[in-house]
């Protein structure tokens, strides 16, 4: 017999509470897709966002467009040899194809308050077995922006008026670990889908990473 401390014991409620979370989102994301008018789109288009939202109506999106330019499958260090700010940022063995990179667009005409809940918006592979999200750690390496100067983290994307913005979103699998553990095991060569609002339309970016 072997005993459980009560270290171990909390890690394994840990674990069961993330797989939980992980299965109840993705029950979520799929039951979210059957309630409300769905549109895809392609990347390398313009897509009005037109009031549509992730999470609630205040984001007021009016006014608000998104294009995906280009999608990647890179490693951690990849990522930030092609992207980063500075290149020391790189780490040693985080050399799989980990991330998903893409390089998205975002403009605002005449919208004075709107935002994009842009942390939200995740990355769900074809199978629909689980989902990606953006890391926000390797995402800062290439965004100053990212970091709202107090050490919390932007969660929103709001432009000035009547402006517009490229940056380089890196998603990663969304596992339950967090920083470079969920850097251990590549990612699949498939086909994905961008959520970029729920409601009232569910709006995608079919994603096919080069």
């Amino acid at each position: 017999m072997f005993a459980i401390t009560r270290k171990k014991r909390l890690a394994i409620i840990g674990c069961i509470v993330v797989l939980f979370l992980v299965a109840a989102r993705i029950v979520y994301i799929n039951a979210t897709a059957s309630n409300y008018k769905n549109e895809t789109y392609q990347m390398g288009e313009w897509i009005a966002l037109d009031g549509a939202f992730i999470q609630k109506s205040g984001e007021n999106t009016d006014g608000y467009f998104v294009k995906v330019n280009d999608a990647k499958l890179l490693s951690y260090n990849e990522y930030i040899e092609l992207y980063g700010i500075d290149k020391r940022d790189k780490v040693d063995g985080l050399d799989k194809k980990t991330v998903v990179s893409l390089e998205v667009s975002i403009r605002n005409e005449d919208n004075q308050d709107g935002y994009l809940n842009i942390f939200s918006f995740d990355l769900i592979p074809e199978s629909k077995n689980n989902y990606l999200i953006r890391d926000a750690d390797l995402w800062s390496t290439s965004e100053d922006n990212i970091s709202s100067g107090e050490g919390e983290l932007n969660t929103a994307l709001g432009l000035v008026e009547n402006s517009e913005y490229t940056t380089r979103i890196p998603y990663a699998i969304n596992d339950g670990t967090e920083n470079y553990e969920r850097h251990q095991e590549e990612l699949a060569q498939t086909e994905y889908e961008w959520v970029i609002s729920n409601a009232p339309v569910r709006k995608v970016v079919k994603i096919i990473p080069s």
